[in-house]
């Protein structure tokens, strides 16, 4: 946990060494979730589901006072410490600020820990994950309600193989091809908090293998006791 209160100065949170560590890693788990809008409790589900098993956290924006209030519950409680990754990767959404504030409570019983930690949520943040260059944003400036083309360039831009975004609600998955011919993996957690079209409250899982393009997205449906894997769908991807 104390590697995940750490801002690099690529805005992701972890150390140094957790993120190059995660970039070597022969293959990985993403736990991707977007859009809580203030409901802790679902974000706070997935991570106690998924969290210990995962490689690494993206947060797609909407919701991230939300991530930043389950940082403070984790320096403070040992068990759900254990269930943050040791790499965090978040946006801003069109709800969200540039910046957010927590207490480290951990600070109360270690000498020389900052008692008050600020975040800095950055429009666009780069990652990579087994070899794999991921990009997020959150989409609502890439005119998703028209299709992804917009999305795919802004890939294609960033030399990303991979993009996580948000925006829409609606969990959606699929391979497309850029501009310059290359695949494009886009995945869209769907919300976990406020779901449209019918879906349920839902996030992703996504198992990538260094050298193989793509990778295994599984999207699960937030339900007590335990969520149910399901399948959207399937939307037009322009």
């Amino acid at each position: 946990m104390s590697n995940s209160l750490t801002q690099d100065k690529s805005l992701l949170l972890g150390s140094r060494e957790s993120i190059e560590a995660l970039a070597q890693k022969e293959s990985a788990r993403i736990l991707a979730l977007s859009d809580s809008h203030a409901n802790a409790k679902a974000f706070s589900y997935a991570l106690e589901k998924f969290g210990m098993q995962s490689d690494i956290l993206l947060f797609t924006g909407d919701g991230c006072s939300d991530m930043a209030y389950l940082l403070q519950r984790a320096s403070a409680d040992e068990y759900f410490s254990s269930c943050i990754p040791p790499v965090i990767a978040f946006v801003k959404g069109n709800n969200d600020s540039s910046s957010y504030s927590f207490m480290n409570k951990a600070a109360l019983r270690q000498k020389n820990a900052p008692l008050l930690i600020q975040i800095k949520v950055p429009l666009k943040n780069e990652v990579t994950v087994a070899g794999h260059k991921i990009v997020l944003v959150h989409g609502h400036a890439h005119s998703l309600y028209g299709g992804t083309s917009s999305l795919a360039s802004e890939a294609e831009a960033t030399g990303a193989d991979i993009m996580f975004y948000g925006h829409t609600h609606i969990p959606a998955s699929g391979t497309i091809s850029t501009e310059s011919g290359s695949p494009l993996l886009l995945v869209n957690p769907g919300s976990c908090s406020i779901p449209r079209a019918g879906q349920p409250p839902s996030f992703a899982v996504v198992e990538v293998k260094k050298g193989i393009a793509g990778g295994i997205c599984t999207f699960y449906e937030i339900r007590r006791p335990d969520p149910r894997p399901f399948i959207p769908p399937p939307i037009y991807m322009a």
